[in-house]
């Protein structure tokens, strides 16, 4: 191997013992900063320097492995009993395990180290104090390789070499995993149309039989009295198709035993592959101890960290996605959620806190649940804040705390190195639907909030129900869709201006999937009974209306390269194995794009009755503002030049609604809202005004004349 592809190998391989031994560091530190005299915790963190600088040494990184020397010096010193840590040495740990991390996310990025990085500035930290010095390494060096035996042989009992590698595990680079993986999915498919083509020579097989005893049929009833030559081609026709219906029966049956086998290999090397991807939800809760360490140690809020269910395994991208929100959720839950020592104090709380991350099955779905023993949300804060902002204010409480998932939303008006830059939940809310996940969020007043995050295992590979929509197969998978339904248009209602179902004691809102993708797809039921879905994300459900409802299946998803809008619902593809591409969807973005607008199935195209609201307005501007508001509403409108008109229009066809200005010629407001209450047939029309004389008296005057 060259000398750079050398280098390259050793830096990799540096990189990955970095990775995995800032988690022992992280660790062991905290173990130890709880208990100065804890033995092991102080062998596990010198172990972990030693190790470092000899890979940091091996793959040419100076700078770490000088940090690595200093620091060993200090930790022998406390190891022999010279030197009992304190909050200097613990905070100079500390940094040397940011300084760390920092180095592997440069070195990541292909960045370079000098002297003004993390780790730049914590050697020249601890040179200055004094800490015994280590020859650096030449530029651009590359070490050595060591040889097999000295290799093997460990230079003392108490320090052993660091190693790259183990006999126990193998590192796997995720992309060739996801190519072996596509190589899966290719093998299914493949097994798909093998056991379409088994299909086809077991007809084969049924056909070429009959036909035999057909033939043998009529030689039986009538080979005496054909021509001899007749006679015996037909016997000739006879043997052939006894010999191809043993080949052909043959033939089905090996077809249909290696389909069998095929099938039975290929599902466990799908399997196979998917437990390689696996890894236990612990990987994603590594970085949480030390986080909240630094988190309460700068808010001055102590607490302690409970994981449950690190045991349960899922796939990496959406470990990573859970990663990334946990540590959102923990950090707010210290930072928002728990009372400082002496509030916690006055209402019976221990002065340290608890923040607990439970994970556990519910079928096919991961839920992951972060909660704290704080206060609880503060409702009327952020009810508070809404208003400064002059946002719109829900008026359910469970709506105002979605409006903590708003990009940009904090309820801190001080920017600090924690929060109240508005970056946090919306980033939560982002990370999972990237993998198909929900989140939500459930308090209780003075004693704690929680986070329920519920995603799918994997993204890998789905159990789907396949559905048509055009010409075009869709996959929904099938953790998502709790049930099939069949429609008539007569059980269709209109609630809230929605179309709706009703399967249960809530009615159900009623959408067409065609609508929820948007072109090409066209929404559009054919038939008097047709399928929908009831799909949910979270909390939320949907009927989603399509052509038709396919199959369930198993389905190894790929990933599909396109720009941030333009397949917006799909989160992946899989090939059928006549080729065809499945559209993988997302089901939280289809139950949020549902919900969000006013979409339907277009089963009840317009209410029974459309209200009629009449406008009264000399101002062409105004008449036509208001009109497109209502209109857009939904409602008919009709306008009036004046009150005069307004009163004709009002005689001739009359109005649900009458809206109107107060200032107009012929016929003023105050007038025509008279004349609408002294009348019999319109005494009780509604009557809303609409005027800029915006003072005590005009109202008087207008609730004087009648109006509501």
């Amino acid at each position: 191997m060259s000398k750079p592809g050398l280098a390259a190998r050793l830096r990799e391989a540096f990189l990955a013992d970095l990775e995995e031994q800032m988690v022992t560091l992280n660790g062991a530190l905290l173990a130890l900063e709880l208990d100065a005299q804890n033995g092991d915790a102080l062998k596990a963190v010198f172990r972990v320097m030693h190790t470092l600088k000899g890979a940091a040494h091996a793959s040419d990184q100076p700078l770490v492995e000088r940090a690595c020397h200093h620091l060993e010096a200090t930790l022998v010193e406390a190891r022999e009993g010279r030197l009992v840590l304190g909050r200097n040495e613990f905070e100079l740990l500390f940094s040397a395990a940011d300084a760390f991390s920092d180095t592997a996310r440069r070195m990541s990025a292909g960045q370079s180290m000098d002297e003004s990085t993390l780790i730049g500035q914590l050697v020249t930290r601890l040179e200055s104090a004094g800490a015994p010095s280590v020859p650096a390494a030449p530029v651009n060096s590359v070490a050595p390789l060591p040889s097999a035996e000295s290799a093997s042989t460990p230079s003392s009992k108490e320090d052993p070499p660091a190693s790259l590698t183990s006999d126990a595990a193998v590192r796997v680079a995720a992309d060739k995993l996801d190519v072996l993986l596509s190589q899966v999915g290719r093998l299914l498919a493949t097994r798909a149309r093998i056991a379409g083509h088994t299909a086809a020579s077991v007809a084969i097989r049924d056909s070429v039989h009959q036909s035999h005893a057909g033939v043998r049929r009529i030689l039986a009833l009538h080979s005496a009295r054909l021509p001899a030559h007749v006679a015996e081609a037909l016997r000739d026709v006879e043997r052939a198709l006894r010999d191809t219906a043993a080949q052909t029966g043959a033939a089905a049956t090996h077809g249909i035993e290696d389909g069998r086998e095929l099938a039975e290999v290929g599902d466990a090397l799908a399997d196979g592959v998917r437990r390689v991807r696996m890894l236990p939800f612990a990987s994603a809760c590594e970085a949480l101890p030390r986080l909240v360490r630094d988190v309460g140690s700068e808010t001055g809020k102590p607490a302690r960290l409970l994981v449950q269910g690190g045991d349960i395994e899922a796939d990496r991208p959406v470990l990573d996605a859970l990663k990334d929100s946990l540590l959102h959720l923990v950090r707010n839950a210290i930072d928002h959620g728990v009372e400082t020592p002496a509030e916690r104090s006055a209402r019976g709380k221990p002065a340290v806190a608890t923040i607990e991350v439970r994970a556990a099955l519910h079928g096919e779905r991961l839920a992951v649940v972060v909660s704290d023993d704080g206060g609880g949300l503060d409702i009327p804060g952020i009810r508070a804040t809404l208003a400064d902002r002059g946002l719109l204010v829900p008026e359910h409480d469970a709506d105002v705390a979605r409006m903590l998932f708003e990009a940009g939303f904090s309820t801190r008006d001080v920017v600090t190195t924690i929060s109240g830059r508005g970056v946090g939940l919306d980033a939560v809310e982002a990370a999972m639907s990237r993998v198909r996940g929900t989140v939500e969020v459930s308090w209780q007043h003075g004693l704690g909030t929680t986070f329920t995050l519920q995603c799918p295992l994997t993204l890998a590979a789905i159990r789907a129900v396949l559905v048509r929509s055009g010409t075009q197969l869709l996959a929904l998978p099938t953790s998502n869709v709790e049930q099939l339904v069949r429609i008539r248009a007569t059980d269709v209602r209109r609630a809230e201006g929605r179309e709706v179902i009703l399967t249960g004691a809530v009615p159900i809102p009623l959408v067409s999937l065609a609508a929820v993708l948007g072109p090409p797809f066209v929404a559009g039921v054919s038939s008097d009974i047709f399928p929908a879905l009831i799909v949910s994300a979270g909390d939320r459900r949907v009927a989603l209306v399509v052509d038709a409802v396919e199959t369930e299946q198993e389905l190894v998803v790929r990933p599909i390269a396109h720009g941030r809008s333009a397949l917006p619902h799909v989160s992946g593809g899989a090939l059928q194995g006549s080729g065809q591409l499945v559209l993988v969807l997302n089901p939280v973005t289809l139950v949020q794009q549902a919900l969000g607008g006013r979409l339907g199935a277009g089963l009840i195209s317009s209410p029974a009755k459309r209200l009629r609201v009449l406008i009264a307005d000399d101002s062409m501007t105004t008449r036509a503002l208001e009109q497109s508001v209502l209109e857009a509403a939904g409602y008919e409108v009709a306008v009036a030049v004046d009150g005069l008109d307004a009163w004709r229009q009002l005689q001739e066809n009359g109005a649900d609604l009458l809206v109107t200005d107060i200032e107009m010629p012929n016929m003023d407001g105050l007038t025509l809202c008279q004349t609408v209450r002294a009348s019999a047939r319109f005494a009780n029309l509604p009557v809303v005004l609409v005027t800029s004389l915006d003072n005590p008296d005009a109202r008087e005057r207008g609730l004087a004349a009648g109006a509501d």
